[in-house]
């Protein structure tokens, strides 16, 4: 073999190392995206069913506070508002979790979607 010949197939065997590389990193980069593009539709579909369930508890503690408004012990029905807030909070963050990560950051102010829900909750004061 002379010496072009040499680099010839150097070079050949360096393209082909190198689309090689690039065909596996580029199916990697699409599981990955297909991986994301699951987990987002799972954390929505969550969010979704969540908002509902959220929004049941609240209705029936509201019904409830208004046929008895004189309970024995207030501070349970206190408990219980506020762990559905809790969980409203949360579901913002599952709605928004790029503005959310900005606000934990300091970073850029959030984004309209971050201020609530999509969906208004039942009882919700926060303008929408």
């Amino acid at each position: 073999m002379t010496p072009a010949e040499w680099i010839a197939s150097l070079v050949s065997l360096v393209a082909a190392g190198a689309v090689w590389r690039w065909r596996h990193w580029k199916s990697v980069a699409r599981r990955h995206k297909e991986h994301l593009a699951v987990w987002k539709e799972a954390l929505h579909a969550m969010a979704f069913e969540s908002t509902n369930a959220v929004n049941a508890i609240r209705a029936h503690l509201a019904d409830f506070r208004q046929v008895n408004p004189n309970v024995a012990m207030p501070e349970h029905l206190d408990q219980i508002a506020a762990g559905t807030e809790r969980i409203a909070s949360i579901l913002r963050v599952a709605d928004d979790p790029v503005s959310w990560h900005r606000r934990r950051e300091g970073g850029a102010p959030a984004s309209q979607s971050a201020s609530g829900p999509a969906v208004p909750m039942i009882g919700s004061t926060e303008p929408q």
